[in-house]
């Protein structure tokens, strides 16, 4: 692990990218939790309110939750008929966040996954909740079983744009991911959508 060459978060999101030397998984847990900060910062300029948040909803006078239901059937059309998955899945939704500035959280969490692949960060997953309806991005995460969230290591940050979080996910991570059904952090309802090591 000794010098391993990663991308720099940069201060700001449309920052230039260097590359740094890493020596420790604690400096490399650093860097990731700043670029879970500019991903989130990045994905919510692009999206600044999802459909289905109600503080969202209400600050943009229902626009986000009108524009939401208007945009939806033409996505999920596409998807039916090209049938993408993956990275070129979370492309193509980034693509259309970008263009209409709509979304919820698999909108808004494509954005933040092709704004840190673009960047060279490594290793990246879009990931799902099965059965929660929910999606959001691990920095850092170790291969292995994406389901199990305690093996997901000391390096590993969960970046969710749409609850507007970036903070550490190893083992006694604090955050709720249960959407209701009690802590998922223990339990094997995670699926990575797409993995770029």
């Amino acid at each position: 692990m000794s010098g391993e060459s990663v991308p720099q978060a940069p201060n700001v999101y449309w920052g230039q990218v260097k590359r740094i030397q890493v020596n420790s998984d604690a400096e490399a847990l650093q860097n990731n939790l700043k670029w879970a900060e500019l991903a989130v910062k990045y994905a919510r300029s692009v999206i600044p309110y999802v459909g289905n948040d109600v503080r969202d909803v209400l600050k943009s006078y229902g626009g986000s939750f009108v524009g939401q239901l208007a945009t939806r059937p033409a996505y999920f059309l596409d998807q039916l008929l090209d049938k993408k998955t993956g990275v070129a899945q979370a492309r193509d939704l980034a693509k259309r966040a970008e263009r209409s500035g709509l979304g919820n959280c698999g909108e808004i969490s494509a954005v933040a996954f092709t704004y840190l692949l673009d960047n060279g960060v490594r290793p990246i997953d879009w990931m799902e909740i099965k059965n929660g309806d929910h999606n959001f991005v691990l920095i850092g995460r170790r291969s292995g079983d994406a389901r199990n969230s305690l093996s997901w290591g000391p390096r590993c940050v969960i970046c969710d744009p749409w609850r507007r979080v970036s903070k550490a996910a190893g083992p006694g991570a604090d955050y709720d991911y249960s959407c209701g059904r009690g802590s998922v952090m223990t339990q094997k309802w995670f699926q990575s959508d797409a993995r770029v090591e």
